[in-house]
């Protein structure tokens, strides 16, 4: 990836199977004040409630992830061609990331879908972009109970 670009957002849905309306769904974003923080959305069955929990993020450890995917060239993933895989009943996990291009603005988006063809190398490279995503979740600042009807 060349220099020139910031994180915007990133996204996570953890493979699972949904044969009863699971939802599974992690986003990194700055708030209105321009704090990094973690969203997740869970409801575990259909008409659950859907648990909604935001997280604290550091800059720094944000800092960290955004230098990994833009010095590791994370994004790259997405131009993979597709797998002829496919599971019936069942959400594949998936990565999406918004990087800005600082020169004009504009934000780009890529997808990493599980349905790729990846190398042994592309699944080091994910599972440690996985592990570094996960570690950014600080101390929970809040949690509210949607029902779903």
């Amino acid at each position: 990836m060349k220099k020139g670009y910031i994180l915007k957002a990133y996204s996570y849905s953890p493979g699972y199977s949904d044969m009863r309306g699971a939802y599974h769904y992690l986003r990194l974003a700055q708030n209105k004040e321009g704090e990094w923080r973690i969203i997740s959305e869970d409801r575990e069955y259909y008409n659950a409630p859907t648990v909604i929990t935001e997280y604290e993020v550091s800059k720094e450890d944000v800092l960290e992830f955004e230098n990994f995917i833009l010095t590791k060239h994370v994004v790259s993933l997405s131009k993979r061609l597709k797998s002829k895989r496919f599971i019936t009943d069942y959400s594949p996990w998936s990565i999406s990331i918004d990087l800005e291009n600082t020169k004009n603005k504009k934000v780009e988006y890529y997808t990493i879908p599980q349905y790729n063809v990846y190398t042994p190398m592309d699944y080091k490279k994910i599972e440690k972009l996985k592990e570094l995503f996960n570690a950014l979740q600080g101390k929970v600042i809040s949690e509210k109970v949607e029902k779903n009807d």
